[in-house]
This record gives C-alpha cells, sequence and structure tokens, in this order.
C-alpha cells in the first residue's frame, strides 16, 4: 500500500503510521513495568498450574485440528 503511493511523502507517512501502532502495545507495557512484575510476584503460584493447562488445551485442540473433529 505504501508502495502505491503517488508521492513518497504519502508513503512515508502510512509506513510511519503502521510503525507506531506495532510499537504501540511495547511502549504501553513499558510504561506499566513495575505493575507488572509486582502482579506477576502475585500469581507466581497459579502459573505453572495456568501453563500446564494451556499446554494441554494447546494439544488437544491439536489433535481435534488433526482428526477433522474441530468443529466452530
Amino acid at each position: 500500500m505504501a508502495g502505491s503511493r503517488e508521492t513518497i511523502w504519502e508513503g512515508i507517512a502510512l509506513l510511519g503510521i503502521y510503525s507506531l501502532g506495532l510499537a504501540m502495545p511495547f511502549i504501553i507495557m513499558s510504561l506499566f513495568i513495575n505493575f507488572l512484575i509486582v502482579f506477576m510476584k502475585k500469581v507466581a503460584k497459579v502459573i505453572k498450574y495456568v501453563n500446564f493447562g494451556s499446554g494441554v488445551l494447546l494439544i488437544l485442540v491439536g489433535l481435534f485440528l488433526l482428526t477433522g473433529q474441530f468443529i466452530f
């Protein structure tokens, strides 16, 4: 899309907006890093169970996809 613009400045503007949108989640997370560290310390006991449950769910979905039984 940016390569098909009439002027190079329009293409640069589109790429700049795209880059800003791509960077926005990382910028927001950097603003709340202290909160995230405290939160992760509080849920450290539970996170291993969440990881295990997520892994089991991922394996089950993969098996359903392989066997053709996964229906939306």
